[in-house]
């Protein structure tokens, strides 16, 4: 068999170089830059796993790159020159990429190279300008809502759940007043919900006794804390 032939039946793995810097731009796109907030252990145990998964693909790498030299018998069926190490089969990758699309491995060889390095340069960038806004993001958060811990921002579950999608579309305060809206119109549901059951209870036979001690409280300019205690009393005498 021809071995430009033998080249182009080699399987492909997904972890590719390429593949590895797009996924490398989009995490650190995707990412928040807080760089001055303190790790909790759950983030940490997830650095350890994102440490590991990405020694997992450098060695899947390794493992392919041996594969397509032992297949191609060590040598780059395009330039006829001997393949050795990652840099020569990333450019028969290159040469390969360039023939399936059409183009000639050889000739087209210098102006793939600079369009890819074209693209890393406008990625990089990219992610440069995003940590700046990131950033900036943070420290605008901090100035407006200067007692909010933002470590324990980030850990609440709902607020997370909240913020899921929302957070770099959106700035950060227009997230959490986002958020805290939310929040009070959902207390305020509860609340309602939490007075239609005192009402019920009150209207049932024998609570004449509970009306008139109603009567003595102010139930609309008590506390949260102390309207949740009440509600909390008349559900248990249900």
């Amino acid at each position: 068999m021809p071995e430009e032939k033998i080249a182009e039946t080699i399987v492909e793995t997904p972890s590719t170089p390429e593949v590895a810097e797009t996924e490398t731009v989009e995490k650190e796109t995707n990412d928040i830059a807080f760089e001055d907030v303190k790790q909790s252990p759950e983030e940490n145990r997830e650095q350890a796993r994102k440490r590991r998964e990405e020694e997992r693909k450098a060695s899947e790498t390794k493992i392919r790159n041996e594969s397509i030299i032992d297949t191609l018998e060590g040598k780059n069926p395009f330039t006829g020159e001997e393949m050795k190490d990652d840099s020569d089969v990333q450019e028969y990758l290159n040469m390969r990429e360039i023939k399936r699309n059409g183009g000639d491995p050889l000739a087209d060889f210098p102006k793939y190279l600079k369009e890819k390095e074209r693209k890393a340069q406008a990625e990089a960038k990219e992610i440069e300008e995003n940590n700046l806004r990131a950033r900036s993001d943070i420290e605008a958060f901090k100035t407006e809502n200067p007692n909010i811990d933002i470590r324990e921002l980030l850990q609440d579950e709902d607020f997370k759940d909240y913020a899921d999608g929302k957070v770099g579309v959106k700035s950060l305060n227009q997230v959490y007043r986002g958020f805290i809206a939310l929040q009070a119109k959902i207390a305020k549901k509860e609340q309602a919900k939490a007075a239609q059951t005192i009402a019920n209870n009150n209207s049932t036979p024998g609570s004449a006794r509970n009306n008139r001690e109603d009567q003595e409280i102010d139930w609309g300019s008590m506390s949260s804390e102390e309207f949740e205690r009440r509600y909390a009393e008349i559900r248990k005498k249900q």
